[in-house]
């Protein structure tokens, strides 16, 4: 029996990057350490990696993410975004 992928949806995933644009750099850090992201490259000088790199694998992390992951994240996400406005 094949097991289904749980992908998101293309809607939830437009949603966490819509969320994610609006994060301060502070509240995007505490969702890259959620995510256990690496920051730095694997070098000796502890060199920081772009931010290209850093969102990509955010989102991978995201897609990769069970179900219920997400939408805790979604959740996460939502709160810091609606507490500004």
């Amino acid at each position: 029996m094949l097991k289904k992928k749980n992908n998101p949806s293309e809607r939830e995933f437009q949603n966490f990057v819509n969320y994610t644009s609006k994060l301060e750099a502070m509240e995007f850090m505490g969702l890259v350490r959620m995510l256990n992201v690496d920051i730095f490259k694997n070098d000796k000088e502890k060199t920081p990696r772009s931010f290209e790199e850093i969102f990509s694998e955010v989102m991978d992390k995201f897609i990769q993410a069970s179900p219920m992951q997400r939408k805790n994240i979604m959740k996460i996400l939502k709160a810091a975004v609606h507490k500004k406005a």
